[in-house]
């Protein structure tokens, strides 16, 4: 990690060309060595550091923290301070800053070595959770842009398939309308009777009703038998329960028990709402 710049902010230059020989012979690289805190904001932006060892009470508008704020903030170097005395004020401030280390004025080689190697240690940990969480990040958006992709296209088979069965059903009402029901018709010129035609009526209706889209299906969607919904489309036409019985095969009494059971179903029992127009919405 000896590659690694570092920065030197001190205000005293003959303590910081010592630390810069010291720094030196340890086999650091030197990246800079400036007596201000915007000499080193402006070093900065121009250079790339990978941590910076500051003098925490610094001459000038910026201070030490101030400037390691600035620093850290701005350009993401992490901090080592660099103190002669212990102001318990001045620390706590410090601390908000994340330091990675302190180093008591005077100093010792040693004890810079151990305090830089540290903080080497800890920006490489660093470099590599963050670089994890990119990984994992991109990781997370590849899958999401797999299952959006996944989900368009089930949308656009599901939309296929829809239009493949609204068309088949069209085609169906076209042949009942073409070639099924005009029979009807014939049917009635030539045996014209009363309960015949009811029946060809109710017949017509059902089948019309069948080739509709089944999307908004009234069957469908409050769960009506199969005799509830001859009954409903005998309604629709608009039938009393006495032509419904005669047309079904059933008694009054059986008609007016499916018409009690598809007001149930509607939600309309015992209130005075008509069955029929509430059919036809």
């Amino acid at each position: 990690m000896k590659d690694l710049k570092i920065l030197i902010v001190e205000d005293e230059r003959i303590l910081a060309e010592d630390l810069k020989e010291t720094l030196l012979e340890l086999g650091y690289n030197v990246a800079g060595n400036v007596g201000s805190g915007e000499k080193a904001v402006e070093l900065a932006s121009k250079t790339e550091i990978d941590l910076a060892l500051m003098d925490i009470k610094l001459e000038g508008e910026l201070d030490g923290v101030n400037t390691a704020e600035v620093l850290r903030n701005r350009f993401d170097i992490p901090v080592i301070y660099l103190t002669a005395f212990s102001d318990d004020t001045l620390l706590q401030k410090a601390k908000k800053t994340e330091p990675f280390g302190y180093v008591i004025k005077p100093y010792r080689a040693s004890e810079i070595k151990s305090v830089i190697e540290m903080a080497f240690f800890k920006i490489e940990v660093e470099r590599k959770r963050k670089e994890s969480y990119k990984n994992l990040e991109s990781e997370a958006q590849n899958h999401a842009n797999k299952l959006e992709k996944m989900d368009a296209t089930l949308k656009t088979l599901m939309e296929y398939r829809e239009n493949e069965k609204n068309e088949a059903i069209r085609n169906v009402a076209k042949n009942l309308n073409d070639r099924v029901i005009p029979h009807f018709d014939t049917i009635r010129m030539r045996w014209p009777n009363k309960e015949l035609n009811n029946l060809l009526d109710a017949l017509t209706t059902t089948l019309q009703e069948i080739a509709r889209p089944s999307e908004n299906s009234l069957s469908d969607s409050i769960n009506l038998t199969p005799m509830e919904c001859r009954v409903v489309d005998l309604i629709r036409q608009g039938r009393t329960s006495k032509e419904i019985a005669s047309l079904l095969g059933i008694t009054v009494r059986g008609v007016t028990f499916h018409r009690g059971n598809i007001r149930k179903k509607l939600g309309i029992q015992n209130k005075k709402i008509n069955l029929k127009a509430s059919l036809s919405r």
